[in-house]
């Protein structure tokens, strides 16, 4: 499901709720094309997504795609930073609103480089599920 509204500057704002899989992807997409226009100024509040995978990714980037081809622009925002961490590591920091938070692989030489061990999770352990659901 999508909520949508038009600010009084006619930019456009949508926010996706749930999961931004196939589903949420294919029906992000067709609100998208049901408002692009030329010059479109699209705004996508994540503040509701709990989940996303390379279909909401790429539903993502298409969109961007499609509004910047006729010469609009799409802002990303809000989004939850489990969420923000796997839009940076696919490439689409640019579409970010706020400073992006640092991803743990980023944040490695700061903790001691590839040998530090106090927040290192073990990947054969079954329990290694952070909030939310996602998995580190």
């Amino acid at each position: 499901m999508i909520e949508s509204r038009i600010r009084p500057d006619a930019t456009v704002e949508c926010r996706p709720l749930g999961r931004l899989d196939w589903i949420g992807g294919t029906h992000l997409l067709a609100a998208v094309e049901s408002w692009l226009r030329a010059g479109t100024e699209l705004v996508i509040d994540l503040s509701q997504i709990d989940w996303i995978d390379a279909d909401g990714i790429s539903a993502l980037k298409v969109s961007s795609g499609l509004v910047d081809s006729l010469g609009g622009s799409v802002v990303l925002g809000n989004a939850a930073p489990e969420v923000e961490c796997i839009l940076v590591e696919h490439g689409l920091r640019q579409l970010l609103t706020m400073e992006p938070t640092p991803c743990a692989h980023e944040l490695e030489p700061l903790r001691g480089g590839p040998n530090w061990t106090s927040e290192r999770i073990d990947w054969s352990d079954d329990h290694a599920v952070g909030r939310k659901g996602w998995y580190y």
